[in-house]
């Protein structure tokens, strides 16, 4: 369990023996921080904490140890609103974060390194308050400020859907590829 304070401090808490672990210290970047969001991978029990500034969001992986494992920064002028990641199995595929941000983009990041992977577009400037992989990590939903959810679902590269669409073509095999899906069709 983590539990986070206003001044930037996140306390790391075993749930089974009701104790304290330890307290993950922020990289000092800006004295008016504070953590908005976090996450706890339910497979590596890597955490996730958003930190949010005037100068912008920045997200901080630590591994259940305390060590850092990478930092993303928006810059200036977006803010991370929500934040997610995939849990697979070890060995199945590679976990990422996806992170939502302010104008209506959804950033996924691989949980390794932090390293870019694609963005996926809301189609408005909505803030994307809201986002969650299922289980297989396949389907993605966002709600979005206005009340609006939307779900994209991976498509496989040898789905025949594909080869027939030019706008839907398959990037390179490292990049996930997703399409919105519409529940009324």
């Amino acid at each position: 369990m983590l539990s986070t304070s206003i001044d930037g401090m996140a306390c790391l808490w075993d749930s089974n023996k009701l104790m304290y672990i330890r307290t993950l210290k922020p990289i000092p970047y800006f004295s008016d921080e504070t953590i908005t969001l976090t996450c706890i991978s339910s497979i590596s029990a890597d955490i996730a904490i958003i930190y949010q500034s005037g100068k912008g969001s920045r997200l901080v992986l630590y591994t259940v140890n305390g060590d850092i494992i990478g930092i993303y920064e928006t810059g200036p002028g977006l803010t991370i609103s929500s934040l997610t990641m995939t849990n697979l199995e070890e060995g199945t595929g590679i976990n990422c974060i996806a992170i939502g941000l302010q104008n209506g983009i959804i950033k996924l990041l691989d949980s390794w390194t932090l390293s870019f992977v694609c963005d996926i577009s809301v189609g408005t400037n909505e803030p994307v308050i809201s986002i969650e992989f299922t289980c297989e990590g396949k389907r993605l939903y966002a709600a979005l400020a206005s009340g609006k959810v939307l779900c994209w679902q991976a498509i496989s590269p040898s789905s025949p859907s594909l080869s027939s669409s030019s706008t839907l073509s398959f990037r390179p095999k490292s990049v996930p590829n997703f399409r919105m899906l519409n529940p009324f069709v």
